[in-house]
């Protein structure tokens, strides 16, 4: 009687296991692709928004003017003057930008933070020194009022930003929420 060998090769049912494993892994790769580029975009969106704040001081310097950043609370968009005239107000015909509207939107994360971030006071979406503008003020120390800016992320609403001048300081300073803690950027 002749012996059977086992034939090598891949059965039907792996193949079909295989098959079905590559189709999940397709399902769900691209929307974790998505999601990722969604957070990176809205983070450099932050930072370009918190480096171009720092740069404020060049341009005053540059223009020989003070500079003032009005923010609109409702449409996300802000526009950055040189108070040319040195009147300390936001004139129309001192414009130098108007930007888009951020991919970020003014605001705190969902759920609330239980503390505010470093160099803010407190939960508020802006603070009170800030509502009438960002200034940079032309003097000795080309002074920035104290005051503070959260951003959310509509994406992820979770994860949260706030640009703070902390009390006595001119740099901007710029915190992330990540759902649990806040930490510098």
């Amino acid at each position: 009687m002749k012996k059977c060998e086992p034939k090598s090769g891949v059965t039907l049912v792996e193949v079909l296991v295989v098959v079905v494993i590559m189709g999940i892994l397709a399902a769900t790769v691209p929307s974790a692709i998505t999601k990722y580029a969604a957070d990176k975009r809205a983070e450099m969106s932050v930072a370009d928004f918190w480096m171009e704040m720092n740069a404020l001081r060049s341009k005053a310097l540059k223009g020989g003017s003070a500079a003032i950043v009005l923010f609109d609370t409702t449409t996300s968009r802000y526009t950055t003057h040189l108070d040319a005239n040195q009147n300390d107000t936001a004139d129309t015909n001192e414009v130098i930008r108007t930007n888009e509207p951020l991919t970020l939107h003014l605001g705190l994360p969902t759920p609330t933070p239980s503390v505010a971030a470093p160099g803010a006071t407190d939960l508020n979406k802006i603070s009170t020194s800030w509502k009438t503008g960002f200034r940079v003020r032309l003097n000795s120390t080309l002074s920035i009022p104290s005051g503070y800016l959260y951003l959310k992320n509509s994406a992820r609403p979770t994860t949260g930003y706030c640009l703070t001048v902390p009390r006595g300081e001119t740099e901007v300073q710029l915190f992330k929420w990540d759902g649990t803690k806040w930490y510098k950027f």
